[in-house]
């Protein structure tokens, strides 16, 4: 189900997969101990999946960025960050929610995250606006931050996950540490001409997360994170 959203998430935590060390690699691919996880983080819904949004031939390139992507138990991953300056073609802007008389929606603009996991759009999802968030423009103080666990199973909570955040402005980079002493350190992404931004990292079925830690652009902790698992 599609729910097109602009609304605050909370969580500071962070880490990208684009810069994953070495050890996380090899945690990717690796079965370690179970765990059930922390009641209080927020599992991916079907408002943060997506699949591509294809650009019709001759039309300009959407500013877009990889977020990450790679290889987790065997099956590719990535997520992707598109802005739309205006609505595109086919994207209808929900109604307002609540009451009969409240009011529209802001935002004229839009950021879609594209998620793929286990070689798939998270949630086999057929809608393309699905991991789509109404902005205004490519500036948007209002526009939430926050984190999440992405996956096609219970809701991002067991099996292989996607670790997805969209940082404060003063993040950097972030580092994950597993429950098994292991570590993953990335970089924040952001759309090019747009004040969006992003990191994700893979987390291999069975692993689970000790801490997140994120540092500004010179490397002073701003954050330390231990809800998550």
């Amino acid at each position: 189900m599609t729910r097109v959203k602009k609304l605050a998430t909370a969580v500071a935590a962070g880490v990208a997969a684009v810069g994953i060390t070495a050890a996380a690699a090899a945690a990717s691919d690796t079965s370690h101990r179970s765990s059930t996880p922390a009641v209080s983080h927020r599992a991916a819904s079907a408002a943060r999946q997506s699949v591509g949004h294809p650009t019709p031939p001759g039309a300009p390139a959407l500013p877009s960025v990889v977020v990450g992507r790679g290889v987790l138990g065997g099956k590719p991953w990535s997520v992707t960050l598109t802005y739309y300056a205006t609505f595109p073609k086919g994207f209808t802007p929900p109604s307002p929610p609540g009451l009969l008389h409240s009011p529209a929606l802001k935002g004229h603009s839009l950021l879609c995250t594209n998620v793929v996991i286990d070689g798939a759009p998270e949630g086999h999802t057929t809608d393309p606006w699905a991991g789509c968030t109404m902005v205004d423009g490519a500036r948007d103080t209002d526009h939430p931050t926050g984190a999440s666990l992405e996956g096609n199973t219970d809701k991002g909570t067991t099996g292989s996950r996607l670790f997805l955040v969209h940082p404060d402005a003063a993040v950097a980079h972030a580092t994950m540490t597993f429950r098994d002493g292991r570590h993953a350190t990335a970089k924040v992404t952001a759309v090019p001409g747009t004040a969006y931004r992003a990191y994700a990292i893979p987390i291999a079925s069975g692993q689970t997360i000790a801490a997140v830690d994120e540092y500004d652009a010179h490397n002073r902790l701003l954050n330390h994170n231990t809800q998550w698992r």
